[in-house]
């Protein structure tokens, strides 16, 4: 068995084994040439935010060279002060994080109803469009107010370009169970911060 998951030997007329390793060699360089023959920019200020825009594209012209930088807009203290927050239960953090996997879905399919299931006061949805959102890293803790949850939004165009935010949500208990009662939305990236870390008070309060 062992012996027939080998490649062909030296000496058959496919040229052996190193004229197989040359032949994947350049099919791989051929295929990776495709894939990075233009070289991928870093995408502006603008890009971000036409990401979280509701139902958006990001604008035209949002694309600029490599060299760009743009900084994280980073929350050590906010982050620091919501994770000594009291832990939720195991069974809170469950029901969360199914409320707020269901934004995704309720999103990028234009669906109202399913919506409801994870706002107390839901918006108004557009018709689908790019990007696809993705709900993760999710963390849930005790407020006065009910539970709070700490996710990142993570948002892909159709071009593959890639956003994401932190996601700071207050949830109230309702008799269909936890919904969003407020959130707030912090791009990692450009524009300015929504939150002021560690200034003001804490959006979960």
């Amino acid at each position: 068995m062992r012996e027939s998951c080998r490649g062909p030997p030296a000496s058959a007329g496919t040229g052996g084994r190193g004229q197989n390793r040359r032949t994947l060699q350049s099919r791989y360089k051929t295929a990776e040439v495709a894939r990075i023959g233009v070289s991928v920019p870093t995408v502006t200020t603008d890009h971000i935010a036409g990401h979280l825009r509701p139902g958006g594209s990001p604008p035209g012209g949002v694309r600029d060279s490599a060299g760009v930088k743009v900084e994280q807009h980073r929350l050590p203290t906010t982050y620091a002060a919501f994770a000594a927050l009291p832990a939720a239960t195991a069974e809170e953090t469950a029901a969360v994080a199914q409320v707020l996997a269901r934004f995704g879905h309720a999103i990028d399919n234009a669906d109202q109803e399913l919506l409801a299931q994870v706002f107390v006061d839901p918006p108004t949805l557009e018709p689908a469009t790019s990007p696809s959102h993705h709900v993760v890293n999710t963390e849930v803790k005790h407020v006065p107010a009910g539970l709070a949850a700490w996710s990142r939004l993570v948002t892909i165009a159709g071009d593959g370009s890639v956003a994401s935010a932190d996601v700071l949500d207050v949830l109230a208990e309702t008799p269909a169970g936890w919904r969003v009662a407020r959130r707030t939305v912090h791009p990692r990236h450009g524009g300015p911060a929504v939150i002021g870390d560690g200034d003001g008070e804490a959006p979960w309060a």
